[in-house]
């Protein structure tokens, strides 16, 4: 068995198979190339996937008896992160939004204001920050998420009026 789910687009794709055994033959595949990989892991770099949707990756596993194909979808998802908020209650962009915070539950984000002060900072974010406790302004945002493994940072603007 191999674990795949959801990934944003130039993220890095890595599935290893626990306890494999020398007498099978590994090969990965997916809908649009003939052989991703052989052996007992798949590494995918981000750029493979150029739009979002969904791609099928198959492992196929063999040997001189015959052949196991177990298929899993990857879901590939255009994590864009929106630089403005307007919290103004209109249910139109009050929050910051961000789909990593929808793909893992392990989403840890800081946002300082613009003399380097925290001003917001959650462990597991659920995209509830809003803002609307803070002036008009560029804020600054730092966002780890999958163990730490993935790092993002950028400015959001908050306009209220």
């Amino acid at each position: 068995q191999f674990i795949l789910d959801t990934i944003c687009l130039g993220q890095e794709v890595l599935a290893i198979i626990d306890g494999t055994n020398s007498n099978f033959i590994y090969r990965w595949f997916d809908n649009i190339t003939d052989t991703l990989s052989i052996g007992d892991t798949l590494n995918l770099t981000g750029s493979y996937y150029s739009e979002p949707g969904t791609s099928s990756i198959r492992l196929s596993v063999s040997n001189e008896c015959g052949e196991e194909i177990i298929e899993k979808d990857l879901i590939i998802e255009d994590c864009i992160i929106p630089n403005i908020i307007t919290p103004n209650g209109d249910g139109l962009n009050d929050y910051f939004i961000t789909k990593y915070a929808k793909i893992y539950d392990d989403v840890n984000i800081t946002i300082l204001n613009r003399w380097g002060n925290v001003v917001f900072e959650a462990s597991n974010y659920e995209n509830n920050w809003d803002g609307n406790e803070l002036n008009d302004g560029t804020y600054f945002y730092f966002m780890t998420y999958n163990q730490g493994i993935g790092k993002t940072k950028g400015t959001v603007q908050i306009i209220s009026k």
